[in-house]
This record gives structure tokens, sequence and C-alpha cells, in this order.
């Protein structure tokens, strides 16, 4: 089973969103995967992948933001600032691949 990390591993009831660079995780929708803390990868459950939405950076929609999972990045900016965090200095047109899920 294929494991998702989280650095901020804080969810809310219902579908839950997180953004990925490239398209690791752009084939699993319908899947259970591992949820960890990324600090120490202390296990925090498992989530099902309800769906799957590859873009670009600049184009991720504003309205799935309202479901990201951490409250820092429910805007374009704060999902930007920690995308570029994470994984270097993406472009704006970088393939991010937007995982909903449930826990």
């Amino acid at each position: 089973m294929k494991k998702l990390l989280f650095g901020n591993p804080v969810f809310h009831s219902g579908i839950n969103v997180t953004c990925r660079a490239g398209l690791k995780w752009a084939d699993t929708l319908g899947q259970t995967v591992d949820v960890a803390d990324v600090e120490n990868e202390v296990e925090c459950g498992e989530a099902k992948i309800v769906g799957v939405l590859v873009t670009e950076l600049e184009n991720i929609p504003e309205s799935v933001l309202q479901l990201e999972h951490d409250p820092a990045c429910r805007t374009k900016e704060g999902i930007e600032k920690e995308l570029r965090t994470i994984y270097g200095n993406l472009s704006d047109d970088a393939t991010i691949t937007v995982l909903f899920f449930e826990m």
C-alpha cells in the first residue's frame, strides 16, 4: 500500500484535499493509502482516494483549495508557498496532482 506523507497531518470531516507535484499519485483513484506524519512517519490512519485532478500549479481551482486539509493552504498564495517550500522553485505551469480523500 502506498504511504501518503503529511507535514501538517490535520484533517477535517468529509472530503479533504492535498496537492502533490508531478504525477506519482495520479493513478490512485479508488485506492486506500496509508497516511503518516512526514517528520517521524507515525501512522495517522488510512485514506480512501475519492478523486484525482491533474492540473498546473497556477490553475488549481480556488473552490478545490477550500477542501485543503491544511488551513494554511486554502488560498492560492498559501498552496503555492507550501508546494515551493516542499518541492523547490516550481514554475506556475508545473504539473500538480490534487488528491481528494476521506480519512
